[in-house]
């Protein structure tokens, strides 16, 4: 993609040449593509301080994008927030798995919901980056066993009405769960890896 071309032409001056680039990661998150280590600066310039080495395969929330006169370069920050700032475009890959929270809290956003009863099968498919919840009744103190086969592709999370967490896992696992009478859970699947992926779950009531 051609990023800018000059085409104004001044007296004894010489025609700007246009610059190639692939472009920006459009997506929320980035995860950073090296042999060795990526060095993460103050400030979008290699001159900058460097604030980190971050290991290639890092995955990264992406702040903003600048280009820049050499070098294009993304402001990004780690996930838990403790450090940010700018990395190389070159370096960084979009990531196209959900939102890596959506495992830790029920505030992130899903891309589907339905609601069932106790005891249920269920089984579909997920695209990429796709988040579903379904939000499970259960019966009056009684303890449920909740087994599910999945990709390794597919997160796994359980939290109690409050949000709070009461379990997660990738790929196939199994959680049990007792609860008061006539609460619910919410089980949310997630695809973490930008490839799809297959599920299916099976509630069964003790």
């Amino acid at each position: 993609m051609i990023r800018a071309v000059s085409a104004l032409l001044l007296a004894g001056t010489m025609p700007v040449l246009a610059q190639e680039t692939d472009g920006f990661p459009e997506t929320d998150f980035v995860s950073v593509q090296i042999d060795g280590s990526l060095n993460l600066r103050a400030g979008p310039t290699t001159d900058s301080e460097r604030l980190a080495r971050l290991d290639s395969g890092t995955l990264l929330r992406r702040v903003d994008c600048l280009p820049g006169p050499e070098e294009d370069w993304c402001e990004v920050e780690t996930l838990d927030g403790s450090i940010e700032g700018w990395a190389a475009v070159r370096f960084l890959r979009p990531h196209l798995g959900a939102d890596p929270a959506a495992l830790e809290s029920p505030t992130v956003a899903a891309s589907e919901r339905f609601e069932f009863e106790a005891p249920a099968r269920f089984a579909t498919s997920l695209k990429a980056g796709e988040i579903f919840d379904l939000l499970l009744t259960v019966p009056p103190e009684r303890q449920i066993t909740i087994s599910i086969q999945a990709d390794d592709t597919v997160g796994t999370a359980v939290f109690d009405e409050v949000g709070d967490l009461l379990g997660s896992g990738q790929g196939t696992t199994e959680f049990e769960v007792v609860l008061l009478s006539g609460k619910q859970v919410l089980v949310r699947f997630a695809e973490m890896a930008g490839e799809g992926g297959d599920w299916s779950l099976d509630v069964i009531v003790d």
